[in-house]
């Protein structure tokens, strides 16, 4: 548990703060599937009209696009934010408003919140509880949070899922995923994994409606973060059910509130981090090194560390909350993405887009050297540009100051990332925009850099705990002689998709010169049958043609039947090469699955 004396001083006067506003409750059959989609239609064609007829600006459409789906709530919310991670498809500016999509904060009917309680948990409030809060303190169009009190004295917070809420987004779910089919036959856009965005929506649905999913996030979470010295409310297992979550009510406050007053109250803000011993630069680079360790180290990341999941307590003391969207990477791909990134902390970024490519779903066939050499240019030239005064963190961060300019590049070569590594990047994006506030004016890259030193010392430290000198000096030396082995192999792994493009390519001439040759050698067959066996209807058109008549005349007669044996064979030899030539022109994608699409 958190302690009490942790607990900072309220930032804000509890009073001056509104209460959670009850709105109706949401009914599943309130609009229909068709209903919505004649809404979605009617606001996709009024957006068009603003966009190609009146002109407005891109950044004011992307807060329309963000308005409207807020306003839809649910699975619609979770679509934007999945959607925004393509900054390969989208503007800056819209995909920057569809990673702000939060839920909207209206309340349901307290009555209701404790039937489902009641309901899950086959106990009265009193029976359970000594206190509870009727109103909720905070909530979102999936669930509300009530503050109550167990029969043994702990203050807890009661997380309750929103009635037929499940109902809704399945329904939600149904149209979202008929819309994404549609897409995979827009050809500008075909080779984006929409099977893999759909599958990704549909862990998504299951794991929002069964709160056992994060209950188990919490847990593992608390266990990882313990050696960060990030705490985690801890959670009452066996008062927490598929739609309840009873967990540890933690005093603090949150960072959305620390950058409003901070935007308002300057002066305010300053007092109460002198008075509650919090640096907020300390902090920044204590959160940031922690997620950095999430994502290559410990392979299982807080997905959504945007300013109201993270609370401050005193002494720059962490807590994170709301472990809904947790991220987890394979071994291999957590290994992969580190490398990418610590190259881009050490400057080698040929090996850095190397890695890129090694984690994208599919490799069309383009020349890797140009692919390669374009994207070390951007990468050179932003790194060029976080040494100049005045940026901000976020301008000088890889996934403000870099992510776009590479998207433009893999959008012109048709690359496809993987959504887990856009994921992981967007991850990284919004834990950047608190890390803006709190690191204002740093460079991201010289944390970053200590952040591998400190984990190729722990690296060290746990060979040295685990096996003899001997062993880990042998380790160490494998390590080493990989390192020196991967660049080439690597290069040779990426490059073969070029390679076999070329390589197709120069094959599927060298077919079609044979293919020629097999359609003169079938108009040759023809014209000796009719020699050997209808001279007459050539009539004068065979004093025309010189040469091919005096090889007619020295080939032996040869009798109908065998003539029409080889025009067939020659025929089915022709049309066998114009397919494997085809075959050899074909670009081939490879599918989020792993299978190819030919």
């Amino acid at each position: 548990m958190v302690k009490a004396s942790l607990a900072p001083t309220p930032l804000v006067d509890p009073a001056t703060v509104p209460p959670i506003e009850i709105a109706p409750q949401v009914r599943p059959r309130r609009q229909s599937s068709f209903g919505l989609f004649f809404r979605l239609l009617g606001f996709a064609m009024r957006l068009n009209w603003r966009k190609k007829v009146l002109k407005r600006p891109e950044a004011e459409l992307a807060a329309e696009v963000r308005d409207f789906l807020e306003d839809l709530g649910g699975l619609w919310i979770k679509a934007g934010q999945l959607l925004s991670l393509r900054i390969d498809l989208l503007s800056p500016e819209m995909s920057d408003q569809l990673a702000q999509l939060q839920y909207r904060s209206y309340g349901f009917d307290p009555a209701a919140a404790r039937q489902v309680v009641e309901a899950e948990l086959g106990a009265t409030i009193p029976q359970v509880f000594s206190e509870w809060d009727e109103h909720p303190f905070a909530a979102a169009s999936l669930s509300q949070l009530h503050r109550a009190r167990l029969r043994g004295g702990e203050e807890v917070a009661v997380k309750v899922q929103r009635p037929g809420i499940e109902q809704v987004m399945r329904r939600d779910l149904g149209l979202i995923v008929w819309l994404l089919r549609r897409m995979r036959r827009v050809p500008s856009v075909s080779y984006i994994g929409w099977d893999a965005m759909i599958r990704e929506l549909t862990r998504m649905l299951h794991e929002e409606i069964d709160y056992r999913y994060e209950i188990s996030n919490m847990r593992r979470m608390r266990k990882i973060l313990k050696p960060h010295r990030i705490r985690v409310p801890r959670v009452h297992r066996r008062l927490s059910t598929e739609r309840v979550i009873v967990m540890e009510f933690v005093h603090g406050v949150v960072m959305s509130e620390f950058m409003r007053v901070r935007r308002s109250d300057p002066a305010r803000l300053k007092a109460w981090l002198k008075e509650n011993d919090i640096d907020p630069r300390k902090v920044g680079r204590h959160l940031m090194i922690s997620f950095y360790r999430q994502l290559y180290e410990e392979e299982i990341f807080h997905g959504d560390l945007h300013p109201g999941n993270i609370m401050l307590l005193r002494g720059s003391r962490i807590v994170l909350i709301d472990f809904g969207a947790v991220g987890g990477l394979d071994r291999n791909y957590a290994r992969t993405y580190g490398e990418m990134a610590r190259a881009i902390a050490i400057g080698d970024y040929g090996a850095a887009m190397d890695h890129f490519l090694l984690m994208c779903d599919s490799i069309p066939p383009l020349d890797v050297a140009r692919f390669r050499t374009e994207g070390v240019e951007v990468i050179r030239a932003w790194e060029a540009r976080t040494h100049l005064h005045g940026l901000t963190f976020q301008e000088r961060s890889v996934s403000g100051g870099l992510s776009f300019r590479l998207a433009d590049v893999y959008r012109k070569y048709r690359v496809n990332p993987t959504w887990q590594l856009l994921r992981a990047t967007r991850s990284v994006g919004t834990m950047d925009s608190n890390l803006s506030v709190l690191l204002e004016g740093e460079n991201p890259t010289k944390i970053m850099r200590r952040y591998f030193r400190e984990a190729q010392r722990r690296r060290l430290r746990g060979l040295a705990r685990n096996a003899v000198s001997r062993i880990s000096n042998a380790a160490a030396s494998a390590a080493r002689t990989a390192t020196l082995v991967s660049d080439t192999i690597r290069r040779q792994a990426i490059q073969l998709e070029g390679a076999q493009s070329k390589v197709s390519r120069v094959f599927a001439v060298i077919v079609g010169i044979v293919q020629v040759a097999i359609f003169v050698l079938w108009l040759f067959v023809v014209y000796d049958m009719l020699h050997d066996n209808a001279r007459a209807w050539l009539g004068p058109f065979e004093q025309s043609i010189g040469g091919i008549g005096e090889m007619a005349e020295a080939t032996p007669w040869r009798p109908l039947w065998l003539h029409i044996g080889i025009i067939v064979a020659v025929t089915i030899a022709f049309f066998l090469a114009g397919r494997v030539r085809r075959i050899l022109l074909r670009k081939d994608l490879r599918r989020a699955d792993g299978r190819l699409d030919r």
